[in-house]
């Protein structure tokens, strides 16, 4: 019997989005594939955020090349309907200036979506809207997109 049965859940690699069975992969967020590819120990290197009272979405975050990326872990309540904690969090708690980075999230399905913000009076980053990057189900191809166009205005 497989971790995911046991737990209901589908726990998901970070870089190929196939669905992770070993205890070790799924606390790493990463299958033993991907991870022999040398070039992507780099995503092995995530840092998981449990969920609390203040922020009851259960998370793993990293940066690269200025983007951060959000991986719903779909341990807790979903990222979609908590990101306004999840970025106060990872902003606040982590010290991360949200203004000044593209963002983008993985969903449950594993669709890479760009998450826009915008700075309030005060300085603080605050969540606009959710872009759809095309379905898109590669970190690194997410990345390569939004880091290739210019950031859109929101209203």
């Amino acid at each position: 019997m497989s971790i995911n049965t046991v737990f209901n859940k589908t726990y998901r690699c970070a870089v190929c989005s196939k669905p992770l069975t070993d205890p070790v992969s799924i606390a790493r967020g990463i299958g033993p594939e991907c991870l022999l590819n040398e070039e992507n120990k780099w995503k092995a290197k995530w840092t998981h955020i449990q969920p609390d009272f203040f922020c009851p979405a259960d998370f793993q975050f990293r940066t690269w090349e200025g983007v951060v990326c959000v991986l719903d872990t779909q341990d807790a309540k979903s990222v979609t309907n908590h990101i306004h904690a999840v970025l106060a969090l990872i902003e606040h708690d982590m010290d991360i200036k949200l203004s000044e980075r593209r963002i983008i999230y993985r969903d449950g399905a594993g669709v890479w979506d760009e998450v826009q913000t915008c700075k309030t009076d005060d300085g603080r980053t605050q969540f606009k809207a959710f872009r759809s990057l095309g379905g898109i189900r590669d970190m690194e191809q997410a990345i390569k997109i939004i880091l290739n166009e210019a950031p859109t205005a929101i209203d």
